[in-house]
């Protein structure tokens, strides 16, 4: 009557293999999130090596459901449609490929990426240097376009790499196992591409199953929020989005030198020989500074991969996994304790939480807790959420495991280095990870350790308000002080 029309997803493919989006994937949180990856390369690389390459994967094996389309079934869970064979009309990826007959400092937007230098920082995300071809679930679900998208953009002196893909997808360490059979396969060797697991079986059944064999309870869940507790932690996010409506997507690098003494310090608040990694160092500062106005209870979560850490048996360590496994790990700290107690200390307690809960009974019993309350089994409920329903939460996401900046091996496309030469090597120097969709537009308090570049350095993506970019950038530039 008005002219309004219920959009509509094109039509079944008969030939295509569908395959129902497994319990982790199919979550409300990761349905509203795409995910932006940005690795910048000191050197001219070949596209049409990259993008070929890429392809030849996604034909071997199992590797073709990364290019299946998204759609809903009739009860509205997603589903995974694999076409038999990828053609022109119907390729594994999108792929766009732009070029540049300038250097990378001409161009008036990435001429502003961000470099490493002698000191910490926080910099603007690089955005509107290339439009993202697709930016929401809804342009996947209602086309027939394949998940994955690739957009190389060449200059004369360096060269872009960007991936977009839903987080129903994978998650990062799932990712990893793409890059590194990506180039595999760049390199001429087909025959370390290690085999796509889990393609229409959820290797997360498995663990369920032995997690009810095990009965071993989740260690946190008489901390789980729920009735009323869940209500108050609600109501109070919902203030803080109300009072603080907007987020900004910012780098944090710390140079390697100023993680190092940060390390130091903390270790020398705690009994000789404690060890403490970079991570937890980092972790405790972040938690301190995200929330220093506060003097709520804090709830720190750390999102950890499953795979190297479930009961044996469960994944074969050989194959790559592409797809989310991963679960929530917490550490809380009554009100105060974040600003009163050395950092060694909030290091150490973080450490010896994540310890507890990453034992492989513990990884079962919160998969299974997973598993019930998001996705297939949870009906798209939200994961649980530990802690004091008045507590503030801060989350992280720490992929310096999957050590991506060495990882990220595009060498044999190597055209020419940027100085001109005919070498270079290839990996990355800088990299970004932007939140689109949805779920991104409520997201605060969040960082991602990115990872360790080749000189030792940390970069990190975060979502914070700008009153704590505004301490962040303090609390660096003392960082910055200390370090000299």
């Amino acid at each position: 009557m008005f002219g309004w029309s219920a959009r509509s997803a094109p039509r079944r493919i008969p030939s295509d293999e569908v395959i129902p989006a497994f319990a982790l994937d199919d979550t409300s949180a990761n349905r509203g999130i795409m995910l932006n990856w940005t690795l910048h390369f000191d050197a001219v690389l070949d596209a049409e090596k990259l993008r070929s390459s890429l392809e030849a994967l996604l034909r071997t094996g199992d590797w073709r459901k990364i290019g299946g389309r998204l759609r809903l079934d009739a009860g509205g869970k997603l589903e995974i449609h694999v076409p038999t064979i990828f053609t022109t009309e119907r390729p594994a990826f999108r792929y766009r490929h732009t070029s540049y007959d300038i250097k990378l400092s001409e161009h008036p937007i990435v001429s502003r990426i961000p470099v490493a230098t002698a000191n910490p920082w926080s910099r603007p995300i690089l955005t509107n240097f290339a439009e993202p071809d697709v930016t929401d679930l809804d342009e996947l679900l209602y086309s027939d376009l394949p998940q994955l998208g690739l957009h190389v953009l060449s200059f004369t002196d360096a060269t872009l790499v960007d991936l977009i893909w839903p987080h129903t997808m994978s998650d990062a360490m799932g990712c990893h196992d793409l890059l590194k059979n990506w180039c595999h396969v760049l390199a001429g060797r087909e025959d370390q591409v290690r085999p796509f697991l889990g393609y229409r079986t959820d290797p997360l059944e498995t663990m369920l199953a032995l997690s009810e064999t095990d009965c071993e309870p989740w260690a946190l869940r008489d901390l789980v929020l729920s009735g009323v507790g869940v209500v108050i932690f609600a109501i109070r996010f919902l203030i803080g989005i109300l009072w603080h409506p907007s987020t900004e997507q910012r780098i944090i690098f710390f140079p390697e030198r100023t993680v190092t003494n940060l390390r130091q310090r903390a270790t020398a608040e705690l009994d000789a020989g404690t060890f403490l990694s970079d991570g937890d160092v980092l972790t405790a500062w972040c938690t301190r500074v995200a929330t220093a106005d506060s003097k709520r209870p804090v709830s720190a979560m750390n999102v950890v991969e499953m795979r190297s850490r479930a009961p044996a048996g469960v994944f074969d360590l050989g194959g790559a996994y592409v797809q989310n496994l991963v679960f929530p790990a917490f550490t809380t700290f009554r009100g105060g304790v974040v600003h009163e107690a050395p950092m060694g200390e909030m290091a150490l307690a973080i450490r010896r939480s994540l310890a507890a809960q990453v034992a492989p009974g513990q990884v079962a019993a919160a998969a299974r807790t997973m598993a019930q309350r998001t996705g297939r089994q949870g009906e798209g409920k939200q994961p649980p959420v530990v802690g004091d329903p008045s507590a503030q939460l801060v989350v992280f996401s720490n992929w310096m495991k999957g050590k991506f900046f060495e990882v990220a091996d595009f060498g044999p496309a190597v055209a020419k280095g940027g100085d001109g030469s005919s070498s270079g090597t290839g990996r990355p120097v800088y990299m970004q990870v932007m939140m689109l969709g949805k779920t991104s537009l409520a997201v605060r308090n969040v960082f991602n350790f990115l990872g360790k570049d080749a000189a030792g350095n940390v970069w990190a993506n975060a979502v914070l308000t700008s009153a704590v970019w505004r301490r962040v950038d303090a609390e660096l530039a003392v960082l910055g002080y200390a370090s000299t």
